[in-house]
């Protein structure tokens, strides 16, 4: 490294850093210092050189950075090896400065100081800031439709941006949108009913099978599936920051006057009455007649969730630990009793042991009660809030609990490198 670079290096720094107050403050205060000492040693003849280095002296810098004073001089010729040793002592002298000032930076292990972790507590704020939403929200400042606008939020990784300021507003169309059209659910295990709703928008509509505070016994895969968890599972998609699962919203439907008169046969042909209460069994792989969905007279409660463009066509994958919903059956996952607090569902976890680093920090930063909180205030805005009872909302400060437990067991055996992930690949929004 000659004078020049190491000059162009620590001004680089220092230029790059705008957001970065301690880097720039740590970058100016070496910039300083080698302008100080090494620069002008570097320039010396070679009399200058030795005189410099005879009266060298250490003193402590009040920014706890080690300094250099030059003395007096004293004229000495010395053989032009012994300057050159002196001119390299001096550029690793900086290198090595340089260098703990850059891990002081970058290297301290996911602590607050460090800059993925400003960065990540930067958007866990703005996720917290944008977690309340309102019943009143409409589109006043477009012409484009609620569907317009979420099918335009859709990438190759993400359903929806970090930044939605319209998202109530979709939300609410979902909810209030009158169906044109209603038929029978499309494949799947769960009884469904596939909607079309004003201007041409496709949502799946999931009844409500149970109460908020039923409890289902027996294997993690027994009952019908929840229309609930589906609008759960939505805003805790987004209060981790992941932002891959489908819109979802809750909506009281009235089948009598919303859906009959736009039902397809099919689908007309699976209605019945029990009592007063208006029920359908639909078509899926076990709806059955004898368990239909029922409604609370005609008004039936369920969920939403918003159908992916057609432009962005799925690709099936085989999921690797899917369960095999028959008994004496193994999937390749399974290990063990699965009752045993259901740490089966963690197997993708503590099987390969590797977690994104912003997800790692944004875990640590939803600890002690701070997930309960927020999903409590996500959910507060649905129409057919409360979403989860709170026994429900306690259980997922428990498991988070587990799950930052079952990461640091794979720290403590495979070491963080090999577990936290860095996050290499950021895209942007097109």
């Amino acid at each position: 490294m000659y004078p020049g670079q190491a000059s162009a290096v620590l001004q680089y720094w220092v230029i790059i850093c705008p957001e970065w107050k301690q880097a720039r403050s740590i970058g100016a205060r070496l910039l300083s210092f080698y302008k100080r000492t090494a620069a002008p040693v570097l320039q010396k003849s070679p009399s200058d050189v030795t005189g410099l280095a005879a009266n060298w002296s250490y003193r402590g810098h009040a920014s706890g950075v080690r300094g250099l004073r030059c003395g007096g001089h004293t004229q000495r010729r010395v053989r032009r090896g012994e300057e050159m040793k002196l001119k390299q002592r001096v550029v690793v002298l900086c290198a090595v400065l340089l260098l703990l000032g850059l891990a002081k930076i970058f290297l301290l292990d996911g602590g607050e100081g460090s800059v993925a972790s400003r960065r990540d507590l930067r958007a866990f704020r703005k996720m917290e800031a944008g977690l309340t939403l309102s019943r009143a929200a409409r589109l006043t400042h477009t012409l484009q439709s609620p569907w317009e606008i979420a099918s335009q939020w859709v990438g190759p990784r993400e359903v929806y941006p970090e930044e939605t300021p319209e998202l109530a507003a979709v939300l609410m169309a979902l909810s209030s949108a009158r169906v044109e059209r209603a038929d029978v659910g499309y494949k799947g295990t769960q009884l469904k009913a596939l909607l079309v709703l004003d201007g041409g928008q496709k949502v799946v509509f999931k009844p409500k099978r149970y109460t908020r505070d039923y409890v289902v016994e027996g294997e993690p895969y027994a009952g019908y599936d929840r229309h609930n968890a589906e609008v759960a599972a939505f805003h805790l998609d987004r209060i981790l920051g992941f932002r891959r699962a489908p819109l979802v919203v809750g909506r009281y439907i009235n089948l009598r006057t919303e859906i009959k008169p736009v039902a397809t046969d099919q689908l007309l042909s699976t209605f019945l009455m029990q009592g007063n209460n208006t029920c359908f069994y639909g078509k899926c792989y076990y709806c059955r007649e004898s368990e239909p969905a029922c409604a609370e007279g005609e008004i039936m409660e369920g969920s939403l969730t918003l159908w992916l463009p057609d432009v962005w066509p799925l690709q099936k994958h085989r999921h690797p630990w899917g369960r095999t919903y028959r008994e004496g059956k193994l999937a390749r996952y399974d290990f063990g009793n699965p009752a045993l607090d259901e740490r089966s569902i963690l197997a993708p976890l503590y099987q390969c042991c590797m977690v994104r680093v912003s997800t790692w920090n944004r875990l640590n930063l939803l600890r002690s009660g701070a997930l309960s909180s927020a999903m409590r205030q996500a959910l507060a805005f649905d129409p057919i809030a409360p979403i989860l009872a709170e026994p429900h909302l306690a259980a997922l400060d428990r498991r988070l609990s587990g799950i930052i437990a079952t990461v640091k067991q794979c720290m403590e055996t495979q070491g963080p490198d090999n577990t936290l992930i860095e996050d290499q690949i950021i895209l942007t929004h097109p």
